[in-house]
């Protein structure tokens, strides 16, 4: 198999794209959040399912760490933060 040379701006522009879908994507759960804080209702949300959306976030961000990829280290540890703070919500308001 022949290894073709990767352009390192174009690779470097995506790696920057990347990393803000990395912050963007998690923070698409602070609606969540704040209508779940605000009604204090999280009748509808499973705990269950957070749980092991969490969990998987942080395989995500273990996976991260070792491939020592920036974008996927900031979406796992964002993730991870909104993913506890709406378990913090279910729990509460449940």
């Amino acid at each position: 198999m022949v290894k073709h040379p990767i352009n390192k701006k174009v690779n470097s522009t995506f790696e920057k794209f990347v990393l803000l879908v990395a912050i963007i994507e998690p923070l698409s759960t602070l609606p969540q959040i704040f209508e779940t804080f605000q009604s204090r209702d999280a009748s509808s949300l499973s705990l269950l399912s957070w749980i092991l959306f969490a969990g998987a976030s942080v395989i995500w961000l273990i996976y991260g760490i070792k491939l020592k990829s920036r974008p996927l280290i900031a979406s796992s540890i964002l993730w991870i933060s909104t993913e506890v703070i709406l378990m913090i919500g279910i729990v509460l308001y449940s």
